[in-house]
């Protein structure tokens, strides 16, 4: 079922529950809760390591599976700056 999202939805979210909840009011079922890793997600190299904690958070089945995955972050410094960027970039 459409729902119109606004700006101010999305930026509102700030924690995992709150991002989850916001899936669930889309219709997307988040009884499918499961811990994942980066590798299960072929997620390799430096970008791998920026990953702190990584799970399928919904999952929506209406004739396409839509998977939902919540990745945290471990923090990064600024003298780590310029090599994030460039593994945002490749």
């Amino acid at each position: 079922m459409p729902q119109d999202i606004t700006n101010k939805d999305v930026q509102a979210l700030s924690s995992p529950d709150q991002i989850t909840s916001f899936f669930l009011n889309l219709g997307y079922d988040i009884d499918a809760h499961t811990l994942s890793s980066v590798g299960a997600l072929g997620i390799r190299g430096d970008s791998s390591h920026a990953v702190k904690h990584v799970e399928r958070i919904a999952r929506l089945d209406d004739g396409y599976s839509i998977e939902v995955y919540l990745f945290q972050l471990n923090a990064i410094g600024d003298d780590d700056r310029e090599e994030r960027d460039f593994a945002c970039l490749s």
